[in-house]
């Protein structure tokens, strides 16, 4: 497993009847350009849309497909009461709710134990270049989910727990809400952005050397947009 973001779609909502729509063309295109790329896929892992395990069972019967097992988690841990008797409401409403049919169903597609974690840091990091409260056009959407990429690989991924003068791995000690306890969490190094300076040079440098040609390297799988728009834009550097 990997926390590294190898792939990421844009959906324009004219592609698409509906956002649920939108979801699964995206996550079709996804599986698509990692399969081209060569990628071997064994496991993945996503919410419990019906729309995305009717296409892994037709289409991909050789990976096995895992639900993040926290999202389920949560929704059925705010339906959960502490002290119920046998014979309360209670105690038939949590009866209904952990012998679900679906869920048990589900349950199935839980024993690896995988959660989209990583994905929702990135979604969450991706606010700072994509404010849902500005619109932006899909070109710029698509160059600032790159952006965010980058500094998603170069700080989650490559960040290493920080250490003491003697080589000591450091932590802090904080206060849960959840568990009510204090815990120990580790101390990363800082956040860096030097990959913008890199980006920085390498366009001035092509601003004063227009012969100067950039090219993805063979391996990339940060495309961004739909197919045709793809194919235009690796064009432009051939």
């Amino acid at each position: 497993m990997t926390q590294r973001r190898y792939f990421t779609e844009l959906v324009q909502v004219t592609e698409a009847t509906s956002s649920v729509n939108m979801e699964l063309l995206g996550f079709k295109r996804g599986m698509t350009e990692l399969t081209d790329k060569g990628l071997d896929v064994e496991v993945m892992a996503t919410d419990r849309s019906t729309s995305i395990q009717k296409l892994m069972r037709e289409q991909y019967p050789e990976v096995q497909h895992e639900f993040d097992i926290w999202h389920t988690a949560k929704a059925h841990e705010q339906k959960m009461r502490m002290w119920i008797t046998k014979d309360s409401v209670a105690f038939q409403d949590l009866s209904s709710l952990v012998l679900d049919k679906r869920l048990l169903r589900d349950m199935e597609k839980m024993g690896l134990f995988k959660h989209t974690g990583p994905l929702e840091v990135f979604h969450s990091a991706l606010l700072k270049y994509l404010s849902k409260r500005q619109a932006f056009s899909f070109q710029g959407m698509r160059e600032r989910c790159q952006l965010a990429i980058l500094e998603h690989n170069e700080n989650i991924v490559k960040r290493k727990q920080a250490t003491t003068t003697t080589g000591q791995a450091r932590f802090k000690q904080v206060f849960s809400r959840r568990s009510k306890q204090w815990v120990l969490k580790k101390i990363f190094t800082p956040h860096n952005t030097k990959f913008i300076d890199t980006l920085i040079q390498r366009v001035m440098d092509r601003r004063r050397n227009p012969n100067i040609v950039f090219k993805a390297p063979a391996t990339s799988c940060l495309s961004v947009g739909p197919p045709a728009m793809r194919a235009r834009r690796d064009q432009m550097f051939l």
